[in-house]
This record gives C-alpha cells, structure tokens and sequence, in this order.
C-alpha cells in the first residue's frame, strides 16, 4: 500500500480526540472498513494531546475520513476541529 496523503487534526480539547465514546464508535467503526477497502493503514499517529495525523491512500480517502469527522463532531455537538490534508514527503 502506498500512501500519499494524511490527514492533520487539531482538537479544541484532549476529551475530544480520546474521550468521546459517540465519536469513537463511529471514528472506530469508519477506519475499519476503510483499513478493509486498503484506503488507509489505520496506524494513528498521536502528534501530541491535541494533534493527530493519519495516512491514506489518496485525496478521496483523505477527504472521506475528514468529512466524516466533520460531520460527526457537528451531530454529536463537539467544537469542530481544525482538518488539513497534506501530502506525504
């Protein structure tokens, strides 16, 4: 698998990124079926308590996985994090 893109998420708070079991179930259930579709490796890594990267397999996986962390956090009322997709050097 070669991976060409990641994802960059900035949360508000530390609760958000590890603690919120509607966010986790549905983030978990997500990159499952993505890491089966091979559209990502599900390997996260934690930057720090705020900051978390992820790797995919192009644009489309990475905005798939950005968009639904949009509007998961959006339904279950979490500050909207700040999302980058950034290409892999």
């Amino acid at each position: 698998m070669i991976l060409t893109k990641k994802t960059r998420i900035e949360w508000s708070n530390s609760a958000d990124q590890n603690s919120h079991v509607g966010l986790d179930s549905i983030r978990n259930e997500k990159l499952f079926i993505m890491m089966m579709e091979d559209q990502t490796d599900g390997i996260p890594y934690i930057v720090s308590e705020l900051i978390t990267e992820r790797s995919w397999v192009d644009q489309a996986a990475a905005e798939e996985y950005r968009d639904m962390i949009l509007s998961t956090c959006q339904s279950l009322d979490i500050t909207l994090p700040t999302i980058e997709i950034l290409n892999i050097t």
